[in-house]
């Protein structure tokens, strides 16, 4: 059976319009809209390019799908929306099954890595009128209960994300990087949005507008709750002390109720051992992870934890629900192929063909180790938030001004944001405390002194790192990593996503040659060929 998960945004609060194919228990692909039409989070677009490209790339027309899975179940207007849509794209419509918006996310949570028998936790903000939910898998049993809407972590942090002048639903993870700056918690109360209690969370109404906001450019707060902060913190909109202890304050908040959830997980629903399975867009929050796993837990994240991942939620929701069977992910690299005949095509388009060379891995090494910035695009791109190397720019880590560099000359962004290593999982416990492998960049380890001294450029300001943990099966970039350690002697480099501020991740050749021309990026791999700037 052919499932088509499916994502559909038809409102500004939706956003990551996503696919994905499982063909007999495979999944063949998870394809997201914004690396397409090239609009960051694409909040209400319909995933059409996305859905071509898919099919075209597995050989199919939509009337070879055997069902549609899609979240929504709580809107009764969202069947006749898509059928419209797919009618008039294609001129056909499957038929389409409804999962819940938070099922969906605990199945991607399920399908994390971590044991069959667990406890899992899915927070967000909101979907189909519940914003989260937790509860255990033993054998085939699942027991689960949902997290009301005036509980909403997510919108808890969506809350601060607006007051600090960010954008709530995108700008969570500044928030996270600015927290560590602060430290002087003057909300000792918790006044601020929720209260932590033994059981969990209750909301403070008196500071809850989010319910009433209908698109993403209104605040998430009113002018009155702006000026009760601002008497407690200063001036959160201008002054850096002020915004990184209002900062503290939001993830020190969400933090405590997180464990206090946790608590009220397994207190209800008690499993053997302590593993959690964990997704939804809180769910990377890596700082926080941390924290949980310090607290004793096995931690298991989604890769594509937010909702980038609902339309696989949805496929193996529905796969369940016929008794079929959907094998493990084989890593995350489920994106759109690189081949190298569309590669020597766009170079030649763009006059390049002539001046470039072809990969030669041990000189990439090299590059990077005497300071070069290097962007790749090579292979399938990831799916999820995270680039792990398939479309990355590397930096070295050694040298202690490169995230100054990349923000000045290719990121454009705030200086407080900390770059994530991607490092050798054979060199992660010389480097990190308690190391554990995580290879989706989903949860944060304490530096020891040796990485401190060591790679400082990609460590935070309160010691901590966003790692990748890299092995054999992911490609490309172990083996820079192995070259580069061999020149260095540590198999550690900045990875960062290969895109611009304000703009998606790069998916294809064109996307990389034009990202490439517009920064400083020095070098570019792109396929198995290699641009170099005079």
């Amino acid at each position: 059976m052919r499932i088509l998960g499916l994502h559909a945004s038809f409102s500004h609060n939706t956003h990551d319009p996503t696919v994905c194919l499982i063909d007999k228990g495979e999944l063949q692909g998870i394809y997201e809209e914004e690396r397409f039409n090239r609009i960051k989070i694409s909040r209400g677009h319909f995933p059409l390019y996305a859905l071509k490209a898919l099919l075209k790339d597995n050989d199919l027309d939509l009337r070879a799908i055997d069902l549609i899975a899609t979240t929504g179940i709580t809107c009764p207007w969202l069947k006749e929306k898509i059928e419209e849509v797919l009618n008039h794209h294609f001129g056909y419509s499957p038929e389409i099954k409804f999962i819940h918006h938070q099922i969906a996310h605990m199945w991607t949570a399920l399908y994390a890595g971590g044991p069959n028998d667990t406890n899992f936790l899915c927070i967000d903000a909101f979907g189909d009128q519940k914003s989260g939910i937790y509860g255990r898998r033993i054998g085939k049993k699942i027991d689960y209960k949902f997290i009301e809407l005036d509980q909403s972590l997510g919108n808890l942090y969506a809350v601060g994300t607006s007051i600090l002048g960010f954008t709530p639903g995108e700008d969570e993870y500044k928030v996270m990087g600015l927290a560590s700056y602060g430290g002087d918690f003057r909300d000792k109360n918790q006044s601020f949005y929720k209260t932590s209690i033994c059981n969990g969370f209750l909301p403070n109404s008196s500071q809850e507008i989010i319910s009433k906001v209908k698109t993403n450019y209104q605040p998430y707060f009113t002018h009155k709750q702006l000026m009760e902060v601002n008497s407690k913190y200063g001036d959160v909109r201008s002054d850096f002390k002020s915004q990184t202890d209002f900062a503290y304050a939001v993830q020190k908040n969400y933090e405590e109720c997180v464990f206090k959830l946790i608590q009220q997980c397994t207190d209800e629903f008690p499993v053997i051992g302590k593993a959690l399975a964990m997704a939804g867009g809180c769910a990377l929050n890596c700082q926080a992870n941390l924290k949980i796993q310090e607290k004793g837990y096995d931690v298991f994240v989604s890769p594509v934890s937010s909702d980038r991942g609902l339309a696989l939620g949805s496929a193996i929701a529905v796969s369940q629900n016929l008794k079929g069977n959907v094998k493990g992910l084989k890593g995350i690299c489920y994106g759109q192929k690189l081949d190298n005949d569309s590669v020597y095509k766009e170079l030649t388009n763009n006059g390049l063909v002539e001046s470039v060379k072809p990969l030669n891995v041990f000189q990439i090494a090299k590059e990077l180790h005497d300071g070069k910035i290097v962007g790749v695009c090579h292979g399938r791109s990831e799916a999820g938030a995270r680039a792990l190397g398939r479309r990355s720019i590397l930096a070295s880590a050694q040298i202690k001004n490169m995230k100054d560099e990349l923000n000045k000359k290719i990121k454009y962004r705030e200086k407080f944001r900390p770059f994530a290593p991607a490092v050798l999982d054979e060199d992660g416990e010389k480097l990190f405390e308690n190391y554990k492998i995580s290879r989706y960049m989903t949860r944060n380890l304490r530096a020891k002194k040796y990485a401190q001294d060591n790679i400082p450029a990609c460590i935070h300001i309160d010691g901590t790192a966003r790692v990748q943990s890299v092995i054999k099966e992911d490609g490309l970039i172990y083996e820079i990593l192995k070259s580069y350690k061999d020149i260095s002697g540590i198999g550690v480099l900045i990875n960062t996503s290969f895109n611009l501020k304000g703009q998606p991740i790069v998916q294809t050749a064109r996307d990389s040659i034009g990202t490439f021309f517009q920064c400083g990026i020095d070098i570019l791999v792109v396929g198995d060929y290699v641009v170099m700037k005079n």
